[in-house]
């Protein structure tokens, strides 16, 4: 519901990445809520592997955030233009960053929803953890969303998520097991034609070994995506 820009900030002198609310949205009380909660979630979280935020405004009736400008691919790509599964070493290096991240918003009330590798942004110094568009902060009574409804992305959405249930922090490990799954083998854990049938392997498929898809990985790893990935 926003388009990024590469901008810069003339007071400053610095190039930022600047969130605007797409125009037919503006005037969705809805939508502006979301876009203002997803600021205010990310910028009380200090974290060298959360996204920074700068500046959220309004300027002629457009909502914007003026965030840190990332150097880097997303992780989305890099797995897009793989020609095999990420080196171990790298995979784990990502899956430490941002599992840091989480444990740290997880700590500060703070569920993501929406981990997957499009929000993993891999830069020189380390993957980082981006947009909070649909983040619940659970000490806030004020739902954004009504019950039953699912925000999220089906290929990443665990079981609890998809069936409009409680989140909880085991939400975003979850998640992160299924981009965990991906770097570890070049393949999705659960998969279909449809959205739906890729949803009902997430709530009712099992898991495959991750080592069926790479057989060089150590016999631990399947052990650890079954935890994450656990229903």
């Amino acid at each position: 519901f926003g388009t990024v820009y590469e901008a810069r900030d003339t007071l400053l002198e610095r190039a930022v990445a600047l969130k605007v609310l797409h125009p037919t949205l503006m005037d969705d009380p809805g939508f502006v809520a979301r876009f203002r909660r997803e600021a205010q979630a990310a910028a009380r979280l200090e974290h060298p592997h959360i996204i920074t935020i700068y500046e959220v405004g309004e300027v002629q009736g457009r909502h914007f955030i003026a965030m840190r400008l990332l150097k880097g691919a997303s992780l989305s790509s890099i797995l897009k233009d793989a020609t095999s599964p990420l080196p171990l070493d790298r995979a784990l290096l990502v899956l430490s960053h941002i599992a840091g991240a989480l444990d740290y918003a997880h700590s500060q009330g703070v569920i993501h929803r929406d981990v997957k590798p499009s929000n993993i942004f891999v830069t020189a110094d380390g993957a980082i953890l981006t947009d909070f568009g649909i983040v619940r902060v659970l000490n806030n009574t004020i739902r954004m969303t009504t019950t039953g409804q699912t925000l999220g992305t089906p290929e990443y959405m665990a079981p609890e998520q998809i069936l409009g249930e409680e989140v909880s922090p085991q939400t975003d490990i979850y998640a992160l097991g299924v981009a965990a799954f991906q770097m570890f083998t070049g393949k999705a854990p659960f998969t279909g034609s449809t959205p739906f049938a890729v949803q009902d392997g997430h709530v009712r498929g099992e898991l495959p070994s991750s080592r069926q898809f790479n057989p060089t990985l150590p016999p631990a790893v399947d052990a650890i995506l079954a935890k994450a990935l656990a229903k």
